[in-house]
């Protein structure tokens, strides 16, 4: 579900930035969010089952859902080098998320409550995942600037990106398991009834 790059400032002078990275008050992740949605028509609960597991968007392994959410982390840093080595400077987050949600426009007033019941828990497990990959962004902005200084720029590079790359697929695997004890959110009320 998810897929990160990411992305490295090149060298700037520690006059600007101190002789060690930024440790506090690291800025919240900026967030880039887009709601895409298709168009579903039926006169049923079932139908509308149905046309969402046949129409909704697929998921990693092809998989089709009535909903999805997809986010990439990205992370940048200008260097702050000092007698000590070179260390991240203030770490810049960006979460990108796109979420894809089912839209029926009712034509049987019957199943307009139950629509509007259904969208809520619907979306309200796909702000789930959202809120997974804004999460993942504010830890890795937090443990790129406690890492240690490195002799090289190169090296702490290497360093940030090995470990952004870690506590990414730990992200993605609380994804997988959040839609694993939700059953797609159907725990949570997003199964028509």
């Amino acid at each position: 579900m998810i897929r990160a790059r990411r992305a490295l400032l090149g060298a700037l002078a520690s006059m600007f930035f101190g002789s060690a990275g930024n440790t506090q008050g690291q800025p919240e992740p900026r967030i880039e969010q887009s709601l895409t949605t298709y168009e579903i028509h039926g006169t049923t609960a079932r139908e509308l089952t149905q046309q969402m597991v046949t129409l909704g968007p697929p998921d990693g392994d092809g998989r089709r859902f009535a909903a999805n959410t997809r986010w990439t982390v990205r992370w940048t840093y200008p260097y702050a080098r000092s007698a000590r080595g070179c260390t991240t400077g203030p770490v810049r987050t960006d979460v990108t998320v796109k979420i894809v949600l089912p839209h029926w426009i009712p034509v049987r007033p019957q199943l307009e409550t139950e629509w509007v019941r259904f969208s809520r828990a619907l979306r309200h497990h796909e702000d789930g995942h959202r809120e997974i990959g804004v999460e993942a962004a504010r830890e890795i902005a937090a443990a790129l600037v406690r890492l240690e200084p490195q002799p090289t720029c190169e090296a702490l590079e290497t360093a940030a990106d090995s470990l952004g790359e870690r506590l990414l697929q730990e992200a993605r695997n609380r994804d997988k398991r959040y839609d694993r004890e939700t059953n797609h959110g159907q725990t949570q009320g997003a199964r028509m009834r």
